[in-house]
């Protein structure tokens, strides 16, 4: 796997607004303080949730998105660019030092996972969140974008055993915590704010639902998800 560097991060006071598709999370999470540790014992340490099976697709997107923390933990820059098997990992390190509680961090990227303001996949992080989650330790966004052979190996489920076509790119989202060079996928929800993110630069049709992938169900679920309004 190659590794790449950047950072561009841009604070505003508003939330994101765009033409283009995009949706929104409520979440939140808690995370317990972590120590500095060597590559070997976070190489030793990535704990995969229990309902991940690294031999399904899915599983190798959680996959990927942990081998990219692990990527940026081990790096003296704020972000890194992994690519594996899965997809492109951009890993950002977070912080809400000296910010604005009432604002938020836009991150932008390329299709190539660089960070870039002329990005068509758009991440906004409520700072108040990043404060609350760092209160524990070392915390960081991961976007994967998924390739698209492991796309097309997706189950195409959805509710109630409907049939879901994806009219846009796989991302896959997360927080990332570090704790005691224990480096897995953090659980989220209940956000006072939300976090709103942009898939591709295209607006949504009549009919378009914003979905994540269920890994306890292995369904698609709109659960907790909705497409943004223009004013977002």
């Amino acid at each position: 796997a190659s590794i790449t560097t950047s950072l561009t991060i841009t604070v505003t006071t508003t939330s994101m607004t765009s033409s283009s598709s995009t949706a929104t999370i409520s979440s939140s999470t808690t995370m317990t303080r972590s120590s500095t540790t060597t590559s070997t014992t976070l190489l030793q340490s990535l704990v995969l949730p229990s309902n991940v099976d690294t031999d399904e697709p899915q599983g190798s997107v959680v996959l990927a998105t942990l081998q990219g923390a692990l990527a940026a933990l081990n790096s003296d820059q704020g972000s890194v660019v992994l690519e594996t098997q899965a997809g492109n990992v951009s890993v950002v390190k977070l912080s809400s030092s000296s910010l604005d509680p009432s604002s938020s961090l836009v991150f932008q990227f390329g299709e190539g996972g660089e960070q870039t303001s002329l990005g068509t996949i758009a991440v906004s992080v409520p700072v108040s969140l990043v404060s609350q989650v760092e209160q524990g330790g070392n915390v960081m966004l991961a976007v994967t974008q998924v390739n698209q052979d492991v796309t097309e190996s997706f189950s195409d489920v959805g509710a109630a055993s409907s049939k879901v076509i994806l009219s846009a790119p796989i991302l896959e989202i997360s927080f990332v915590q570090e704790a005691n060079g224990e480096v897995t996928v953090a659980n989220v929800s209940g956000l006072a704010e939300p976090v709103i993110f942009r898939l591709q630069d295209a607006s949504p049709i009549e009919g378009d639902e914003c979905a994540f992938f269920d890994l306890d169900t292995n369904s698609w679920s709109t659960d907790g998800v909705s497409v943004a309004s223009s004013s977002q």
